[in-house]
């Protein structure tokens, strides 16, 4: 739905032309905006990215480490608030998401 609304390449087009002097592939931020969100999104877009670059390639390992190291955020802290009852979850989504920002942050330079 964010890929055919043309959102996710807005947002992509944005903080791609900010990344772009860090040498990251513009390829990699659609994967790293839709990761926290959806397990499933993610798998697709990761599945297109390796389909079309291949797994040999750049891209296609930081798609691969970006997969296994960060998690889909807002269902996890979904299911454990829910589990133990809580109420307020704003404590647990800012380091979740800043885990998940320090995920992609890491396998973009560890990939190089």
């Amino acid at each position: 739905m964010l890929r055919n609304s043309g959102l996710l390449e807005f947002l992509s087009s944005i903080v791609g032309s900010a990344l772009k002097n860090f040498n990251v592939p513009q390829e990699i931020i659609p994967l790293a905006f839709i990761k926290p969100i959806s397990g499933s999104a993610s798998m697709a877009l990761a599945t297109d990215i390796i389909s079309k670059f291949g797994t040999e390639t750049r891209i296609g390992m930081i798609a691969a480490t970006i997969m296994g190291a960060s998690e889909t955020t807002f269902y996890v802290i979904a299911i454990y608030m829910n589990s133990i009852k809580a109420k307020k979850s704003r404590k647990v989504i800012i380091p979740a998401i800043l885990a998940d920002i320090a995920s992609i942050i890491t396998a973009i330079l560890i990939i190089r």
